[in-house]
């Protein structure tokens, strides 16, 4: 029997089958269920230790709360349904599961973030999913393609002239830290404070407090020197790193390649990140 559940992509949404959306641990990351577009609690006491990213919460009563990373929530409800959020409290477009690409990754959106006409900017995924879970991939050609078909799906972020928090949701940002982390957890991190090392890996969801004193910890290249600028930079464009000299490197890097990113026609930001950082 089909169920209307007011689901992600519209109040007339309806799954056949809510059992495979029943979760015990929700989005927590070491759950199993941390990758779904949406999960059914079956308690209204809900808790966020162990979530890396915003999570609104509705139960069947119809309560909703957006609930965020470390706290803890009790609906009046007796089931809770949870959608994930980006980072910055937007919601991220739902996926069924994700795609397997022929290198052995998975992709769910392949975000982007263009600047209008008008001078906004706007956030959209290039990777679409059909109500039969078939993928439509418009990741290459020209960008208002993609952003013209996100429209019509109401898939659509607006950032107004945020550049930066475009940009960043476009990299990555609405992703959880510790998924989006992957490089980072691989290193040392040592604390400026009194001088403590661990690795990042055992930072738990805060990966450079140091555990022992509270102090800020600098995270290690490979050869023990700091963090290259590329990580600085990409730390900068996701919020992970507010320093003065995050801020230095950003800076530095805009200048250096403001010239090509103008003969592509994108903003340095968006040039850096795209076709200098990458995946770096």
């Amino acid at each position: 029997m089909k169920k209307s559940l007011g689901l992600p992509g519209g109040p007339n949404q309806y799954v056949t089958d809510i059992s495979e959306f029943i979760s015990i641990e929700g989005y927590k990351r070491d759950s199993p269920d941390v990758n779904k577009p949406f999960n059914i609690i079956p308690s209204g006491n809900i808790t966020m230790e162990g979530v890396d990213f915003a999570v609104k919460g509705r139960d069947n009563l119809g309560n909703e709360l957006i609930m965020e990373p470390g706290g803890n929530y009790q609906f009046p409800g007796d089931s809770v349904l949870e959608t994930r959020l980006a980072q910055n409290g937007i919601e991220v477009p739902s996926r069924n599961g994700v795609r397997n690409n022929k290198d052995g990754s998975e992709s769910t959106h392949l975000m982007a973030a263009e600047e209008l006409a008008n001078g906004d900017w706007v956030g959209f995924p290039r990777l679409f999913q059909n109500p039969d879970n078939t993928w439509i991939d418009m990741s290459s050609g020209d960008w208002k393609n993609a952003y013209q078909e996100a429209l019509q799906r109401g898939e659509v972020i607006e950032f107004g002239k945020d550049s930066v928090k475009a940009i960043a949701y476009g990299e990555g940002s609405w992703k959880p830290k510790m998924k989006r982390g992957g490089g980072l957890l691989n290193k040392k991190v040592k604390c400026k404070s009194c001088g403590w090392s661990w690795d990042a890996a055992d930072g738990g969801n805060d990966l450079t407090t140091c555990h022992k004193c509270g102090g800020e910890g600098l995270v290690q290249a490979q050869t023990g020197g700091q963090v290259k600028l590329s990580t600085t930079y990409k730390n900068y464009i996701f919020g992970d790193d507010n320093t003065d000299d995050a801020k230095k490197t950003y800076d530095k890097l805009n200048r250096i390649y403001y010239k090509q990113s103008k003969e592509a026609g994108m903003s340095p930001s968006n040039f850096i990140m795209t076709h200098v950082i990458g995946d770096s």
